[in-house]
């Protein structure tokens, strides 16, 4: 039996409890129990299967430089129609900051409150949020408007440091405050078809 304390709460957990001052560098996914609050749950690491063509590599140091030597978040915004390969590019991203240490966190879920947990994390991380757009939309019947909750996240008031990663298919559905912003959003690279 392992006993784990936080704050006046105790948690009894058994013998394969494990503690960590970080997160390894894994894939994780956001969950949410209205009991318990958020968690991560462990996820299959993202790799690249497939031979990879164009300057995707390229574009993939590129971001990882400029994160490396930035000591605030940064964002990258990935758009463009299926199958172009935003979810590729996410994917050697993940792989390239999985040789540095960072861990993924996969966010496919718009409950309120997830931004905190996010900022919670107080460690250099990947964070992906996939179809974006379709995920993050506005609920009409709450009136809760998940991307505007994530501006401040992505503005970096946490003062931590970590790379979002946002796909998209459509940007006229991005909130307008997350386009053209380079404190947020560094890098916005639209993804055509290939050609020739």
């Amino acid at each position: 039996m392992n006993i784990v304390s936080a704050g006046d709460r105790y948690m009894v957990y058994g013998e394969d409890v494990q503690t960590y001052k970080e997160l390894p560098a894994n894939t994780y996914r956001i969950e949410f129990n209205k009991m318990t609050g958020f968690y991560l749950t462990s996820h299959n690491d993202l790799i690249v299967n497939e031979k990879v063509y164009g300057p995707y590599a390229i574009k993939v140091k590129k971001v990882m430089n400029t994160f490396k030597n930035l000591n605030r978040n940064m964002g990258v915004i990935l758009s463009g129609p299926k199958g172009v390969g935003k979810s590729m590019f996410a994917r050697l991203l993940a792989e390239e900051g999985k040789k540095v240490g960072l861990p993924l966190l996969i966010v496919d879920c718009a409950i309120p409150g997830v931004e905190d947990f996010i900022s919670s994390i107080q460690q250099e991380c990947i964070v992906l949020f996939d179809e974006f757009e379709k995920t993050f939309k506005a609920d009409k019947d709450t009136g809760y408007e998940p991307q505007e909750a994530l501006l401040s996240l992505f503005d970096g008031i946490d003062n931590g440091k970590k790379l979002y990663v946002v796909t998209c298919n459509e940007t006229r559905d991005l909130n307008s405050y997350l386009l053209n912003r380079p404190g947020r959003f560094h890098y916005h690279f639209i993804m055509g078809a290939p050609t020739g």
